[in-house]
């Protein structure tokens, strides 16, 4: 139980260092002229501030109670909210001194991510929570690459793919108590990715795919392969 609790604490532990770097991220793209890629990822503004603040709420559960499903009757989900809530109209009145207008439906868009994100962390604990950036993140990959963020057909854009799906990968095979069920997931994530690409007007290439598919093959070949190790060793101790 002890184990369990400092694996817990570095857990909260790794997504605070995420946070405080996502935090400076966001703060940084939202305070400077706004960035010509960003305008060519083919994404409204609103999406963009939708998916950004919903991360932004999960990234603050986490670091601070990744265990447990937010409890209203405490003070913790509530000061998460107010967080979010103040930093979204500061975010917003902050713009107007580096010309970048005051907008409501920014705003809007702001709490309305905030909101997803602990609405999903009340129905969910931390653990299972996490699922649902893992599946979103890599929906902004083939936005990046239309905008020119990320070079198309380049070893960097495979090296994303295969990354992202790695971590994906793994998250839902930690998470997931049926590996099998977990690799499903892993594999209609990168379906519907392609799918929403494809109406879009974005791009994912049968490369892309590829690296994407090979990512989770390896990981859940990986996790298997721990998980039968584990099985051989416990049943080694058996009398």
């Amino acid at each position: 139980m002890k184990d369990k609790i400092m694996q817990m604490s570095r857990e909260r532990k790794l997504f605070s260092v995420v946070l405080a770097i996502y935090w400076i991220g966001i703060f940084v793209v939202t305070h400077i002229p706004v960035p010509r890629w960003t305008r060519n990822m083919g994404m409204s503004d609103k999406t963009m501030h939708f998916v950004a603040y919903m991360l932004f709420g999960f990234l603050l559960w986490f670091a601070v109670s990744f265990e447990e499903k937010a409890n209203w009757r405490k003070l913790k989900p509530w000061l998460i909210l107010i967080i979010l809530l103040l930093y979204g109209v500061v975010d917003e009145i902050l713009q107007r001194f580096v010309h970048r207008g005051m907008d409501g439906l920014d705003f809007a868009a702001n709490v309305v991510g905030g909101a997803v994100a602990m609405l999903t962390v009340t129905l969910l604990p931390g653990r299972r929570a996490i699922i649902v950036p893992a599946v979103v993140c890599p929906a902004l990959i083939p936005g990046l690459v239309r905008a020119g963020f990320i070079a198309r057909g380049t070893f960097f854009e495979f090296a994303v793919y295969f990354v992202c799906f790695i971590v994906a990968g793994l998250i839902l095979g930690l998470t997931l108590k049926n590996k099998i069920v977990g690799l499903l997931v892993a594999a209609a994530d990168v379906a519907a990715l392609k799918i929403y690409a494809a109406l879009t007007d974005k791009v994912m290439g049968k490369e892309a795919m590829l690296t994407a598919f090979i990512a989770i093959v390896i990981t859940f070949g990986v996790l298997f392969y721990v998980e039968r190790v584990k099985r051989v060793a416990e049943q080694d101790k058996l009398p």
